[in-house]
């Protein structure tokens, strides 16, 4: 690898993380394998702009290689040096296809918040008072239980991308880089029977009653969150708050 990942990246020595981020996918982009097929020049200089970016990302590596230089950035960390695959499943992955390449996050998606506006008269926001709602919001599906399947059971995870999400059918190191997965369209999920209530989504509206405490001294425009009772989450996950925003009732 080139000596000094700061030229490789065209960057300064005092370079900031919004600096150093929009450089490396700048240089990143230029060199894609997928922008430049059987390209190996390219392909060394992708390999190498990656990992400098891995070096000068990380506060640790890159305050190491300042002081040392390469036998600081690899030597102190790990005693080995950085695997140019390595830094493309670690960085690359998150820049260009975000977090639909962590299995961890293929089930349990955490649910939307839910927001409305909650009319109040003059009384209510000066002096506070115990209050009591009814409004209709997604709730658990009553059917599979919050599964989004027919037997309510979580789904499993596909077995052609691996809950990647993404194609991997290219020569290593680049086998996980490529095209949105055909089998699964992206959701890194096995197929599945949906549901015949919600239809895989999970969730069902309903009438629901909700009671909490409107603090005195309560202004126009304020807002109250109210924790986990907004939509339920994907796949058993987390639900989002319930956000309401205080209007004054016009006399």
């Amino acid at each position: 690898m080139p000596d000094d990942p700061y030229a490789i990246l065209g960057l300064p020595r005092d370079a900031d993380d919004d600096e150093i981020k929009k450089a490396y996918r700048k240089k990143a982009l230029l060199y894609h394998p997928d922008r430049n097929p059987g390209n190996q020049e390219a392909e060394e200089k992708f390999k190498q702009v990656s990992a400098a970016y891995e070096i000068l990302s990380d506060s640790n590596k890159r305050v190491n290689y300042d002081l040392y230089g390469h036998t600081g950035s690899y030597g102190l960390v790990d005693n080995s040096p950085i695997k140019p695959a390595d830094v493309i499943f670690s960085g690359v992955f998150k820049m260009f296809f975000g977090e639909q390449i962590d299995r961890a996050k293929v089930l349990g998606k955490k649910g939307n918040d839910v927001r409305f506006t909650l009319e109040l008269t003059s009384n209510e926001m000066t002096l506070g008072c115990r209050k009591s709602i009814s409004i209709r919001k997604p709730v658990v599906c009553s059917l599979c239980d919050g599964y989004g399947t027919e037997n309510k059971t979580a789904p499993g995870v596909c077995r052609v991308c691996g809950g990647y999400g993404i194609s991997r059918n290219r020569p290593f190191p680049f086998d996980r880089i490529g095209l949105r997965c055909s089998d699964c369209e992206g959701s890194g999920l096995a197929k599945f029977e949906a549901c015949t209530k919600c239809f895989g989504e999970c969730i069902e509206e309903r009438l629901v009653k909700i009671e909490f405490n409107l603090p005195a001294k309560s202004k126009n425009g304020n807002k109250i969150r109210l924790k986990k009772l907004g939509s339920p989450g994907k796949y058993k996950g987390e639900s989002g708050d319930l956000i309401m925003l205080l209007s004054e009732k016009l006399n």
